[in-house]
C-alpha cells in the first residue's frame, strides 16, 4: 500500500472533474476503459466503488497523534475519488479523526449513549459517521476496527457534485482517438 504523500499531486489539490482526469489518465493506459471513466467523469456522474478502485489504490496513513483508538488511517479508493473530486485533503482527514477522538472521549467521559453506539460499532467493526463541525461540516463515514481506521467516503456537508465539464487533456485524447480511427479505416480501406 502506498503513502498519502506518495500521490503527485496531493490528493484534493487541485480539486475538480479535471483532477480525477488527470489521475485516470496517468493511472489507466489507453482503453476504452480509460473513455468510459472519463466520459462518465466528464458527464458529472459518480464513479461506481469498483471503478474508483481502478484508478485509486488504497492508502494507509499514520494518523497525527498516537491514541489508543485509532492507530492507522486507510483511505478507501471511493474516498480518495470523493477527496479529489471535492478538494478534500488528506490533512482535513486527518483533523477530522483527531476531532473525532475528542469528541468520543469526551461522550466517554459522559457515558453517553452517542459513546455507546460508537463503541459497539468499534467492537463489531460496523460503519460509523462523523459531521466534523469545526472544520466546515466534513463528513466521514468510516469504520474502526482493531485501531484501524477504514474511510470509505468523504464530503463536505451541503456541498454538490461538481457540473459536467469537458477537460483538456480529455477531448484532445477524443480528437487524437478519432483521428487514429479514420486513419485505421482508411489503412484498412486503401491497404496502406
Amino acid at each position: 500500500m502506498k503513502r498519502v504523500s506518495d500521490l503527485e499531486p496531493m490528493l484534493g489539490y487541485p480539486s475538480g472533474i479535471c483532477q480525477v482526469v488527470q489521475r485516470i489518465d496517468e493511472k489507466i493506459p489507453e482503453s476504452n476503459l480509460e473513455n468510459y471513466l472519463i466520459n462518465k467523469v466528464e458527464n458529472a456522474e459518480d464513479l461506481e466503488i469498483d471503478e474508483s478502485s481502478y484508478i485509486y489504490p488504497r492508502i494507509i496513513e499514520q494518523p497525527l497523534e498516537h491514541n489508543k483508538i485509532i492507530t492507522v488511517i486507510e483511505l478507501s479508493s471511493h474516498a480518495q475519488y470523493r477527496m479529489d473530486l471535492r478538494g478534500i485533503t488528506t490533512g482535513d482527514v486527518k483533523v477530522a479523526i483527531r476531532d473525532f477522538i475528542k469528541q468520543f472521549y469526551n461522550e466517554k467521559a459522559q457515558n453517553s449513549s452517542q459513546y455507546l453506539v460508537w463503541e459497539t460499532a468499534m467492537r463489531l467493526g460496523r460503519d460509523m459517521v462523523f459531521l466534523d463541525k469545526k472544520i466546515g461540516g466534513l463528513f466521514l463515514a468510516f469504520v474502526v476496527h482493531k485501531g484501524k481506521a477504514v474511510v470509505k467516503t468523504v464530503y463536505f456537508e451541503n456541498e454538490k457534485n461538481p457540473r459536467p465539464k469537458t477537460c483538456k487533456k480529455a477531448s484532445l485524447r477524443e480528437r487524437l482517438s478519432s483521428l487514429k480511427s479514420r486513419l485505421n479505416n482508411y489503412n484498412a480501406t486503401y491497404g496502406k
